[in-house]
């Protein structure tokens, strides 16, 4: 996918900022990283800034005729190269500075929230602790701890 300029917000901001939450917290209590879920997600939220690169490429190919070259750079109106192909079949899009700060916003919200988590529970209940309890944190109830920890300690000698 590339990013493109969307008729619509995919999200309001507020969902955006929810949902990036959302997925730090779910990578926080699995320990593991879903990088299709991030990448879909900072995909979207970086649409509301993104240049409309598939307008740049399709009036491109009205003045070629549908042809082009094998390798092939696409400019918007201002003259600035949005988006390039590579012989090899590779897109690459060359970000703006909106799409950069955009991108800086998304990592801001997710690394807030992942330390957050970190700090409230600590690195080594990553993967051990269940989602509702990390959503009850978040409605101002810090006092709730995963059942059983720091209740007892098992041993065997």
């Amino acid at each position: 996918d590339i990013r493109t300029k969307r008729d619509k917000p995919y999200m309001t901001e507020a969902q955006f900022e929810e949902a990036i939450k959302d997925l730090a917290r779910k990578e926080y209590i699995t320990g593991k990283r879903d990088e299709d879920a991030y990448k879909f997600l900072a995909l979207r939220h970086g649409e509301n800034v993104s240049p409309d690169r598939k307008g740049f490429y399709e009036k491109s190919m009205q003045k070629t005729g549908g042809k082009m070259n094998a390798a092939c750079m696409f400019f918007d109106d201002n003259g600035f190269m949005s988006l390039a192909y590579h012989p090899a079949g590779k897109w690459i899009e060359l970000s703006t500075e909106e799409e950069g700060e955009r991108a800086r916003q998304f990592t801001t919200i997710y690394t807030t929230e992942i330390k957050r988590l970190i700090k409230e529970y600590g690195p080594v209940k990553i993967g051990a602790i269940k989602h509702n309890l990390t959503l009850e944190s978040i409605k101002g109830k810090t006092d709730i701890k995963p059942k059983g920890i720091g209740e007892n300690i098992d041993f065997k000698i």
